[in-house]
């Protein structure tokens, strides 16, 4: 499937160049000694536990159970280290999204799924999504709170029966709002590794978890609420619609078949609201629904995101032509 080609690349680019990327499950252990004999027995006065070995400064990484263990002379080292031998992402997730519109409640749900691939060997306990406008409610699934930070919608495990583990899926993720689409930005994070010391704080980490989650997460673009306009003029919204395809191709939303067959029922759509005589707001529904018409055929050709973010785009300007301005015009 497309997108999940695009996601696995994605979540490649995310691991640092020096972090281990696999989708498999990881085994063995990786043990490196770095130093002199002299290092070490300095280190062996201070109190160090870990045995003369002929060097002293070591990375012990067992990948089997993702712990790290570090000592070095300091801490520049120390985190040289630990970003070395860090395993990257040990999951292969994705995050599938839909929208529909209730006549009934005249609001738009945004409904997503959380999926996790069955050669994943880490769970997710976070879920972020980008912020644009303050929802009407906000939903989440059994076992995880929905929390409203400012910038950010975040969606986090409070109950382990719950969290996302390797094969499985999640959903009931969502929101209610009256607001039309656009694309933003969601993050699914991994459970922090487990980092075990070596018994003194000054040369051994012990609180790596930033870092850890720099290397345990998947990011991408979804549909999300955007703000509601106060006024609509169908040009300059068509083309908001038309800039946006390139990102829905690039995220395997859709292909560029499908993409080029949609950009050219645009271009005609918005080609007829350029002339002045047509700047009716019955015309306009009249070519909108000619539009909605001919992009039906190509639904089943796109992912839920894509059809979502351009039909319900759409169909907001014929919802609310109370807020319709015209303004540009090819003929004056």
């Amino acid at each position: 499937m497309v997108r999940c080609i695009t996601l696995i690349a994605v979540l490649m680019l995310l691991c640092s160049a020096n972090a281990y990327s696999t989708g498999k499950a990881l085994a063995g252990n990786l043990e490196v000694r770095i130093g002199t004999g002299n290092e070490w027995w300095y280190y062996y006065d201070k109190g160090s536990n870990i045995p003369d070995s002929g060097s002293y400064l070591v990375a012990i990484v067992n990948l089997q159970k993702q712990t790290i263990n570090i000592a070095a002379r300091d801490i520049a080292l120390r985190d040289s280290l630990y970003r070395k031998f860090i395993p990257g992402n040990t999951f292969i997730v994705w995050l599938s999204g839909d929208l529909k519109w209730s006549e009934q409640e005249e609001l738009y749900t945004y409904s997503y799924e959380l999926h996790s691939d069955s050669s994943s060997t880490t769970s997710v306990d976070l879920l972020r999504l980008e912020k644009f406008l303050n929802c009407r409610e906000m939903l989440g699934p059994p076992g995880w709170v929905a929390s409203d930070f400012g910038e950010i919608y975040d969606w986090s495990n409070v109950r382990e029966s719950q969290i996302l583990k390797p094969g499985g899926e999640i959903s009931g993720y969502g929101f209610k709002t009256s607001c039309p689409p656009r694309l933003g930005i969601f993050g699914i994070f991994g459970e922090t590794i487990d980092l075990g010391g070596a018994g003194w704080d000054e040369v051994t980490w012990t609180d790596a978890s930033g870092i850890a989650n720099d290397n345990r997460s998947v990011s991408g673009i979804t549909i999300i609420p955007g703000p509601c306009p106060e006024v609509i003029e169908p040009v300059d919204w068509v083309d908001k619609i038309m800039y946006s395809l390139w990102k829905l191709v690039a995220n395997g939303y859709m292909n560029q078949a499908t993409e080029k067959a949609v950009h050219i029922i645009l271009n005609d759509l918005k080609g007829a609201m350029l002339h002045k005589s047509e700047h009716s707001i019955e015309l306009l529904e009249e070519h909108v629904n000619m539009a909605l018409d001919e992009l039906a055929e190509y639904e089943e050709d796109m992912e839920p995101e894509a059809w979502g973010y351009i039909v319900e785009n759409l169909n907001y300007m014929l919802r609310h032509t109370d807020i319709i301005v015209f303004k540009r015009s090819m003929w004056k």
